[in-house]
C-alpha cells in the first residue's frame, strides 16, 4: 500500500496497539451494519462520543468495586462487560471479548503507569486516543474495501484449495479463521513488529513465510490437505502484489485473512445448501 506512514515509536502507543491488533481479528464477527455504525461514531466526535465517554466512565466507577481508583483483572472484566452492554444498545450486537482477549487487553493498559498494580480511568482512556491515533493513521478500524478484497481474490485460488477438501475440513478451518487463538494471535503480531525493522508497517516475503508456517503446522493434526510450501510462498508473492513496495504490507495481509476467512465461511454455507 502506497504511502505507509510510520508505526507508532514510544511505549505508550506500542503497550496499546495489541488491542487495534485484537479488533482487527475479531472484525470478521461483527455485521457490516454494526461495523458501519461504530466507524461512524467514531467519524462524528473524532472517537467515542460523549455520552458514551459518560457511559464508559460510570461502568469504570460501578466495576471499581473497592474503590481505590485501579481496577485488577476481575474488575476489569466487569467493565467490560458493562461497556459492551452500552455499545449494544448503541449499534447493535458488537464482538464479544473472550475471557483471552480481556486479559491480553489489561496486561497492555496495567503497562501504561509504571509502578501500579492496576488499570486506572487515565490509562483506559490515554489508551483510547492511542487506538484513535492508529485509526487515523493506519486505518485499523476500516475493513478492507470490496476493490480490495477483489484485487487478492483475483490473485489467490481459494476454490481449488478447498475442492480439494471435504465440507468437514472446510467447515473446519472456517470456525479456526473465525475464532482465533488470541494468544497465538498476540505472538504473531508482536513478532511482526519484531521484523518491521524499518518501522513503517512491513516486513519481507521470507518474514512473512516465517509468521504464517505456525498457523499451518497447528492444522496438520486434523488431517486437513496443506498447501505445500511452494503454494504458501506463491500466496506471499501475491499479497505481495498489492503494495508498490517490495515486501508485504500489514494491511494487505490483514486483508489476506480477512478474504480467507470471508471465503471459508461462504463455502460452508454453501455446502450446508448443497447438503439439504
Amino acid at each position: 500500500m502506497e504511502g505507509a506512514q510510520q508505526w507508532p515509536a514510544d511505549g505508550h502507543e506500542q503497550a496499546v496497539i495489541m488491542d487495534a491488533i485484537i479488533l482487527i481479528i475479531k472484525g470478521c464477527s461483527i455485521t457490516p451494519e454494526v461495523r458501519a455504525s461504530v466507524q461512524k461514531e467514531k467519524m462524528d466526535h473524532k472517537g467515542y462520543s460523549p455520552e458514551a465517554i459518560e457511559a464508559f466512565k460510570k461502568a469504570f466507577e460501578e466495576a471499581d468495586a473497592n474503590k481505590d481508583g485501579l481496577l485488577d483483572l476481575a474488575e476489569w472484566k466487569v467493565f467490560y462487560g458493562k461497556k459492551q452492554e452500552f455499545q449494544e444498545k448503541q449499534h447493535g450486537a458488537v464482538a464479544k471479548d473472550l475471557d483471552e482477549h480481556l486479559e491480553l487487553k489489561f496486561t497492555g493498559y496495567n503497562k501504561l503507569t509504571a509502578g501500579t498494580a492496576g488499570v486506572s480511568w487515565d490509562d483506559w482512556s490515554n489508551g483510547q486516543k492511542v487506538i484513535d491515533f492508529l485509526f487515523a493513521k493506519y486505518a485499523l478500524y476500516i475493513p478492507p474495501t470490496e476493490e480490495r478484497m477483489a484485487q487478492l481474490k483475483a490473485l489467490c485460488d481459494y476454490d481449488s484449495v478447498m475442492n480439494l477438501q471435504t465440507p468437514e475440513q472446510t467447515a473446519k478451518i472456517a470456525e479456526m479463521n473465525s475464532n482465533p487463538d488470541m494468544t497465538k494471535a498476540k505472538v504473531m503480531w508482536e513478532q511482526w513488529l519484531a521484523f518491521d525493522t524499518e518501522k513503517n508497517g512491513y516486513i519481507s516475503a521470507e518474514n512473512c513465510y516465517e509468521l504464517m508456517r505456525p498457523h499451518y503446522e497447528d492444522m496438520k493434526p486434523s488431517g486437513i490437505p496443506m498447501p505445500s510450501e511452494e503454494s504458501q510462498r506463491a500466496t506471499i508473492a501475491n499479497i505481495e502484489k498489492l503494495s508498490t513496495k517490495p515486501g508485504v504490507y500489514c494491511m494487505d495481509y490483514i486483508s489476506f485473512t480477512s478474504l480467507r476467512t470471508k471465503l471459508f465461511v461462504e463455502r460452508v454455507e454453501k455446502n450446508k445448501a448443497a447438503a439439504q
